[in-house]
């Protein structure tokens, strides 16, 4: 019976001793690894493997049952050994490509994609992962010519879609909006995949095609990975209009990253004016900050899905804008609706030197687990080196580092406050005696815009939609922020030069 793996190593010890044992061993090695028994299934593999010629199959077998369980090394351990005893099977080559992907050989990755290409110019899988591998890599016309050289009339529609969606994700990378909306809309591609429903509503949020976009935009949750125990176990049913929240118990709940949560959280107060209670889940780091919002009503802030029970009804952060509707025009852009208690703020307080305060962020979080979100993340941040020009005007102004202590620099005229132990109270307690806040595309834009500071946010070439794509140099969502954005993909030169010629204008 398929999932019976208790059942398969049974039956094994009735077939050892027949002539087609090894067989039976490298299934039983397959189904010790399904059980979480993944050191003795590795050795049955290794055994099954090495004692006799194995079946190409059996290192395809041995390799995917190991990715599953994330062990990469060992998966590639079973396709090395494959590729020295069967070097042209394609299914071995292609999946040592993939193994190459998780351990960040990207070269070594494409040459073996290639390599499939070779024998089976119509192994259109090698095509998709190879564009996938030059599309991290930011070798956008290589990997758009990938997606091209497949036989659109051999490939299953499934995976043509797959290919067409990975198309409109190089096209937002290079600014070219308006043409992945018209692609997806010429060749329907609604139907199949939430992958490109969603890229859709990105397209339409970004380039300013409110309220359409909110509905398509809920197929995130089958595309984005998350690690917050929120997303994975929440399960109050999700309200999809705001009768759903009359006279309700409502849990509001963190989804994506922090700054995610510091932009919506602003909803809370309007979902308040129709619920008996909101309860809104977030991580431990977050909770003091938003203690501080008013919303003229009592309010839980939890940081478990234990403490939740009471809530009838869920609303993750992201959807409030699909539950009322926001428009360009509506969107509850009030500031600050977040603040700093009088006890912490004396417990952080700054040196002063007579001069404006000025705090810096310049990198992200890496998120190394995550492919496209680390992609993100390398073009959102810049080096140090990039933001450090700034500090030749440390004569007029006190620069403040807002990074936490693994960004931590050697340079003097940096004041660096943070530590590794702050939350997001303590961060905005520094952040609420600056005069200035220069940051990239982070948490602390937000925060800044929250706590109705002075903000400039220093924007990637392809800006997530938030900030929308007509170039406009304010936002909506904070009314004290200013953007400047790359005017070409990765050159944050041009950027700094301009907002260093703005800083010697200023008081």
């Amino acid at each position: 019976m398929v999932g019976d793996h208790e059942g398969v190593l049974a039956d094994v010890g009735r077939h050892l001793r027949d002539t087609d044992a090894l067989n039976y061993i490298h299934i039983a090695g397959l189904a010790l690894i399904h059980l979480g028994k993944e050191v003795d299934g590795i050795d049955w593999l290794c055994a099954s493997l090495s004692l006799t010629q194995a079946e190409p199959e059996w290192f395809v077998n041995a390799a995917i049952a190991t990715m599953d369980k994330k062990l990469y090394s060992r998966a590639m351990m079973f396709l090395e050994n494959g590729v020295k005893e069967h070097p042209d099977h394609v299914k071995i080559r292609f999946m040592r490509g993939l193994t190459h992907i998780h351990l960040r050989n990207w070269s070594e990755a494409v040459k073996d994609f290639d390599h499939v290409l070779s024998i089976d110019p119509g192994y259109y899988h090698a095509n998709l992962s190879k564009g996938f591998v030059l599309h991290m890599l930011g070798q956008y016309t290589s990997a758009l010519k990938c997606y091209d050289d497949v036989d659109r009339a051999t490939t299953p529609l499934d995976t043509l879609e797959e290919i067409d969606n990975n198309i409109v994700c190089v096209m937002i990378e290079q600014g070219a909006y308006k043409q992945a909306l018209e692609l997806i809309e010429d060749r329907h591609l609604v139907s199949i995949r939430h992958g490109t429903l969603f890229n859709k509503a990105l397209l339409m949020l970004g380039l300013g095609k409110w309220p359409d976009a909110w509905a398509p935009y809920r197929h995130r949750f089958h595309v984005q990975e998350t690690q917050h125990d929120f997303v994975k176990r929440v399960d109050q049913p999700m309200v999809n209009s705001l009768s759903d929240l009359r006279g309700r118990n409502v849990l509001f709940y963190h989804e994506q990253g922090f700054g995610d949560t510091l932009q919506f959280v602003r909803y809370a107060r309007m979902i308040a004016e129709h619920a008996s209670h909101v309860t809104i889940g977030v991580p431990q780091k977050l909770v003091r900050l938003l203690q501080t919002l008013d919303l003229g009503v009592p309010y839980s802030v939890v940081t478990t899905i234990e403490e939740t029970a009471y809530c009838t009804v869920s609303v993750p952060m992201l959807d409030a804008p699909f539950l009322f509707q926001t428009t360009l025009d509506t969107i509850p852009a009030t500031v600050p609706y977040l603040s700093v208690p009088a006890a912490v703020a004396e417990q952080r307080q700054l040196p002063d030197n007579g001069r404006p305060r000025i705090g810096l962020v310049w990198a992200g979080a890496a998120r190394p687990d995550n492919l496209r979100a680390n992609a993100v993340d390398r073009r959102r941040s810049m080096p140090f080196e990039e933001m450090r020009h700034l500090l030749f005007l440390s004569d007029r102004y006190d620069f403040i580092s807002l990074q936490l202590e693994d960004h931590r620099v050697a340079d003097r005229r940096l004041f660096q406050p943070l530590d590794n132990s702050f939350d997001m109270l303590d961060t905005a307690a520094i952040v609420d005696q600056l005069d200035l806040v220069i940051t990239i595309d982070s948490a602390v834009a937000h925060l800044a815009g929250a706590l109705g500071k002075r903000v400039w946010l220093l924007s990637r070439f392809d800006a997530c939609w938030r900030w929308l794509w007509d170039g406009r140099d304010t936002s909506p969502w904070y009314p004290t922020m200013k953007i400047f954005r790359q005017s070409r993909p990765g050159d944050w030169t041009s950027v700094l030069r301009n907002v260093h010629d703005e800083l010697r204008t200023i008081s």
